[in-house]
């Protein structure tokens, strides 16, 4: 077994990627880092640790609804970066990490919660790819 089969590029996954033809969303482009990155992990683990204990379960885990809250709050704050061709009844929408919070804590807007993290998912594994291609040449 050679570890550098198994070794990812983190500076990827931590500085963001443009990820294109994300699933449904057409022409959209997000700017994201990878849902492994070392900054989104330490985020996203921080919040967890502060989750009230009206958030958790008898077992100290945390319920579904606060989970889903955290991802929100781990999406807008630290994954998507910026975007490119999202609109609003055909009119183009800037991004901001504000507009960004409001959708994503918004249930009705699930899908593009969906297309965000498959998109920052994409980055994890092209960090990955990329360090195979490095070793492969």
């Amino acid at each position: 077994m050679d570890l550098r089969g198994i070794k990812r590029d983190t500076s990827i996954a931590q500085e963001g990627q443009w990820v294109k033809a994300v699933p449904n969303f057409e022409d959209a482009e997000f700017l994201v880092r990878g849902w492994a990155s070392p900054k989104v992990l330490a985020y996203r683990s921080r919040l967890e640790r502060l989750a009230p204990r009206k958030d958790r379960n008898a077992d100290g885990s945390i319920k579904e609804a606060a989970r889903m809250r955290i991802v929100a709050e781990v999406l807008a704050g630290v994954v998507l970066l910026d975007w490119r061709n999202i609109g609003d009844g055909g009119e183009p929408l800037e991004y901001s990490q504000e507009l960004a919070a409001k959708i994503f804590a918004d249930p009705d807007f699930v899908m593009f919660t969906d297309a965000v993290l498959w998109a920052s998912n994409q980055v994890d594994a092209q960090s990955f790819m990329s360090e195979q291609d490095e070793g492969n040449s």
